[in-house]
C-alpha cells in the first residue's frame, strides 16, 4: 500500500454538508412574485431558503420547446468556439429537448409544493423581515397629524420625525438618506 493512501485511510472527514443548491420550482416562482413587489427580497426568501435547507432536491423547472430552442441557438456559437480547444472526447454538448422533459418538472401550472420546514422558515424570514414602527414614531406621526388638523405649523423637526421614520423603512433610498443628513445638520446648526 503506497504511503497516500495510507494517510487518506487515517483521515477522519467531518459531517458532509451542501454547500449550495439551487431553487425548486415552487421556491422560484414565490421568489418571482415577491420580486415584483419589492427589492432585495432574495436575503430572506431564497438565501434562508437555500442556506437552512439545503438537503432539498432542486428540480429542473418545466421549459416550454420554444424557450429551449431560443437558449440553443444563443449559446451555440459560443460553444462552438470553446469545443474547438477541447478534444473530443470532452467537448460540450446541449442536449436535446426530448432529453431535457425527460428530467425536468411538468407543465403543471398553478399545482405547487412546499414541505412544513420551508413553510416554517419563510414565515419565519418573513415576519422577522417586517417593519415594526417604534412608540416614539407613533407619537410623532399622531402629533404631526394633529398639527395638520389644526392648521398649525409644521416645523423642521415634524419634517425630520417623518423622514427618519422613512428612512428607517427604506435605508437605502438615496433621496430620503439625503434629507435626513440634511435636517439632522440644520437642526443641529440651529441648536448651536
Amino acid at each position: 500500500e503506497n504511503e497516500g493512501a495510507k494517510i487518506c485511510k487515517d483521515l477522519e472527514y467531518g459531517e458532509i454538508k451542501s454547500v449550495n443548491r439551487s431553487l425548486t420550482e415552487s421556491e422560484y416562482k414565490f421568489q418571482m412574485e415577491f420580486n415584483k413587489h419589492t427589492k432585495h427580497s432574495s436575503t430572506y426568501i431564497s438565501d434562508v431558503l437555500v442556506n437552512h435547507l439545503p438537503n432539498i432536491k432542486s428540480e429542473i423547472p418545466f421549459i416550454h420547446e420554444e424557450t429551449h430552442i431560443a437558449v440553443s441557438n444563443w449559446i451555440r456559437p459560443v460553444i462552438d468556439e470553446v469545443n474547438k480547444s477541447i478534444d473530443s472526447e470532452n467537448q460540450i454538448s446541449i442536449e436535446s429537448y426530448d432529453e431535457l422533459r425527460a428530467r425536468c418538472n411538468t407543465d403543471k401550472g398553478d399545482s405547487l409544493t412546499y414541505t412544513n420546514g420551508q413553510i416554517e422558515l419563510l414565515v419565519s424570514s418573513i415576519c422577522k423581515r417586517r417593519s415594526t414602527v417604534k412608540d416614539k414614531e407613533i407619537a410623532q406621526l399622531r402629533d404631526i397629524a394633529l398639527k395638520i388638523e389644526q392648521m398649525e405649523g409644521l416645523s423642521l423637526h415634524d419634517a425630520k420625525a417623518l423622514m427618519e421614520l422613512a428612512h428607517r423603512l427604506r435605508p437605502k433610498a438615496p433621496l430620503i438618506r439625503k434629507k435626513v443628513k440634511e435636517y439632522r445638520a440644520s437642526l443641529d446648526t440651529d441648536a448651536s
